[in-house]
């Protein structure tokens, strides 16, 4: 990282950040530490000239990591282009296929096939425990080639018991 200042600690995340992520955090604080010296009347000039390097290689690895997560964000959005509506307490994703509701006060997720018009399937969820956990499931994984049952696959695998009947019967 050339002239960056490099941190060591015995810290262990819980999360797995991306390498832009830590070289980003490693810049800023790079960044903040180098403008602190610069603004010190009693620095030496060569260790102001260091800093004054480090500055400016800061500002380019913020600028790359930028660049990444705008690009991440992007293909993020391209694979999952979905409809998403809030109303109120609800919010309903939607594609092609099926449309989800969640209503994060009643804790309540319920939807329906877009595909089948003889039966028109559709599901509600009976247990609440664990509804946050499973809304953010299905929220990452809700995409444009989610079926109904798929949906309920995410549900069921983040705790929520969900049932399914026909609604032409």
């Amino acid at each position: 990282m050339g002239n960056l200042l490099q941190l060591k600690t015995n810290y262990q995340p819980t999360h797995k950040f991306s390498d832009d992520a830590i070289l980003a955090l490693g810049a800023l604080l790079a960044r903040s530490y180098a403008k602190d010296m610069l603004d010190r009347d009693f620095a030496p000039a060569d260790i102001k000239d260091f800093f004054a390097a480090s500055l400016d290689k800061s500002f380019e690895l913020i600028q790359q990591a930028e660049q990444t997560a705008k690009q991440a964000a992007a293909k993020f959005v391209e694979n999952h282009n979905v409809e998403v509506t809030t109303k109120g307490n609800e919010i309903t994703y939607r594609n092609s296929y099926c449309w989800v509701n969640y209503n994060h006060e009643e804790q309540s997720f319920n939807g329906g096939d877009l595909t089948d018009h003889n039966n028109e399937p559709r599901f509600y969820s009976k247990t609440r425990r664990s509804h946050k956990k499973a809304a953010l499931a299905l929220k990452n994984s809700f995409t444009t080639e989610t079926t109904m049952y798929d949906a309920m696959k995410i549900l069921q695998a983040n705790s929520i018991d969900c049932r399914s009947w026909c609604s032409m019967d």
